[in-house]
């Protein structure tokens, strides 16, 4: 899914846009631990709480906590992903919601 999505938002996101691609891979490696340790997409809204909170306590590249507004938005960008599966039908969308 998450391979996927990534091929995606390199042919639609335009890299003069803030770079979503790069920053959608940021939001992803958060994610990855938490999806391979449960392997299932049925319990993706815990691990997205867990990640929120794994973002809120990382720090950036000055030693900085992450901001609220910045994790919010990486928090977004995994949403859109699980959104775009639904949409092309890779997950259910009972499963999503």
């Amino acid at each position: 899914l998450l391979v996927d999505y990534l091929d995606h938002c390199e042919k639609h996101y335009p890299t003069t846009r803030g770079n979503e691609t790069e920053q959608t891979k940021i939001a992803f490696r958060f994610m990855t631990d938490y999806l391979t340790k449960y392997a299932s997409v049925d319990i993706w809204i815990t691990a997205l709480k867990a990640v929120r909170e794994l973002m809120l306590q990382a720090t950036g590249k000055h030693g900085r906590p992450l901001s609220r507004s910045y994790v919010n938005k990486m928090v977004d960008r995994i949403r859109r992903a699980f959104s775009w599966a639904v949409e092309c039908e890779i997950i259910d969308a009972a499963k999503y919601t």
